[in-house]
């Protein structure tokens, strides 16, 4: 018998597969197992390494989920606090040829099929040919993914559960975006993570990624504010980023919108995106819904261009801020303005009326806005009315100059209209007469009041000012 006698490697690998030609000598195998040390451990061994063999296969089929780069493909050895070397495991295909080597009886069958998947995960060639040039990023089974401009997949990192293409597609604007921080051609992944209603702990972190996957940098958002005399909780996500090098000075900034869950107050915020450190900062009472950037005078600078709701005087509003002074809130009455933070330096703000297709509306306040560039140099900042339960809009489109230049009904707002006429609630036509009254009912900020015709915020003038002195 071969109690007393060790069992060939042979006879074991097929234990360990548990062959059906050596199921009836099991018992015999497994008494001995228990008797026999060297067995065990050269049994345990065998299947430490097919475990490897089918991790190999598999992460051919799919990518690891984890980032996959040269960088971290190599043997690291970490130093004890002593500042030894310490002992480390080695990597997979490692493993199975120490494993081949030492017992190539036992590996022989599956050689060819272990010396193929390595082949094709760490085939030097295939690496040193392969687009590792980072194109785009997608969210997708809980991850932050990032491909080639083929669609290949580059490297993966991990953001949390349940976030994918439809959570983040939740979120108003842009979730997700690369730049090019060094001007290199090689791209750096900018992400925020906050969606309304669903609580995740990244809700107020905008997470910056190196083109091999490694984090370059995060910022968090706390803040305790308190409005007039209302203390607002620490409750902030962010809704939409752009990055790009806004203050025409090579210097590549971040801006992004933070927006109060539940609540009304928003803010707009400019981090170096070098290095996410705050660069300015601009409170607004009310909800803000869109960002976009434009050189508007063609000096080089490119303004920030947001819209939403002003809480205050329950008016769309339309804000452009210079990168360069993002400070301190916007307009607003007492109850809505934030304590300890200065009167803003934001170039223009510019309240937009209502129609008379709004005296019955429901809801006022955080009106609904969109913002679009148009291919003639236009600026477009579209409104949302209600009448009787229906929604129709209304289109302001301002110059360069942030002159308001026309006023466009929708063809709903027509509707609308004509019957709130057949009504008797209105003596109005939506004609040239009545859509100039709306263009020229733009009231516009000065520093210390809204004046009907264009004006410009003096403060921001002075800090203009203030930053040439110094």
């Amino acid at each position: 018998m071969m109690d007393m006698e060790h069992v060939d490697e042979n006879t074991l690998q097929l234990f360990v597969l548990d062959a059906e030609e050596i199921r009836d000598r099991r018992p015999v195998i497994e008494k001995h197992l228990r008797e026999c040390p060297g067995c065990a451990a050269l049994v345990k061994e065998m299947r430490e390494y097919y475990g490897e063999v089918t991790n190999l296969q598999q992460e051919h089929a799919v990518r690891s989920r984890e980032a996959l780069t040269l960088r971290q493909m190599m043997i690291q050895k970490p130093l004890g606090g002593d500042g030894s070397l310490q002992a480390v495991r080695m990597t997979v295909p490692a493993r199975v040829f120490a494993f081949t080597a030492r017992h190539y009886v036992a590996s022989s069958i599956s050689a060819a099929a272990v010396l193929t998947a390595i082949f094709l995960l760490f085939n030097p060639l295939r690496n040193a040919f392969a687009d590792r040039n980072l194109s785009y990023v997608r969210a997708r089974d809980e991850f932050i993914v990032a491909y080639n401009n083929k669609g290949e997949e580059l490297w993966r990192r991990h953001a949390f559960q349940n976030y994918d293409d439809k959570y983040a597609n939740r979120i108003d604007g842009t979730y997700l975006t690369t730049f090019s921080l060094n001007g290199d051609g090689h791209n750096q992944v900018f992400g925020i993570f906050g969606e309304f209603g669903t609580r995740s702990p990244l809700d107020n972190v905008i997470l910056c990624y190196n083109d091999d996957g490694g984090e370059r940098w995060r910022y968090t958002y706390d803040r305790s504010m308190v409005f007039g005399t209302e203390n607002m909780p620490d409750d902030y996500l962010f809704r939409e980023i752009v990055v790009g090098n806004f203050g025409g000075d090579g210097k590549p900034l971040l801006a992004a919108i933070s927006r109060h869950d539940p609540r009304w107050p928003s803010s707009v915020l400019v981090l170096d995106a070098r290095t996410g450190s705050l660069a300015g900062e601009f409170w607004h009472s009310g909800w803000i819904e869109n960002l976009v950037h434009k050189d508007l005078d063609g000096k080089g600078v490119e303004d920030i261009l947001c819209t939403g709701g002003n809480n205050s005087y329950s008016r769309p509003a339309f804000i452009i801020l210079d990168p360069r002074t993002v400070t301190g809130h916007g307009p607003s009455t007492e109850p809505f303005t934030p304590q300890n933070s200065p009167p803003g330096t934001e170039k223009f703000y510019i309240l937009l009326p209502y129609s008379d297709l709004m005296k019955n509306a429901t809801q006022r306040y955080s009106p609904k806005t969109y913002l679009a560039l148009r291919g003639d140099g236009s600026i477009e900042v579209k409104t949302e009315e209600e009448y009787e339960g229906e929604r129709a809009d209304l289109l302001f489109s301002f110059d360069s100059t942030l002159h308001c230049i026309k006023v466009r009904p929708t063809d709903d707002f027509v509707r609308l209209h004509k019957r709130m006429e057949a009504e008797g609630r209105s003596s109005e036509r939506v004609d040239d007469r009545y859509l100039g009254n709306l263009r020229t009912a733009a009231e516009y900020w000065n520093g210390e009041q809204f004046v009907r015709g264009w004006a410009i915020n003096k403060r921001y003038l002075w800090s203009l000012q203030d930053s040439a002195r110094n």
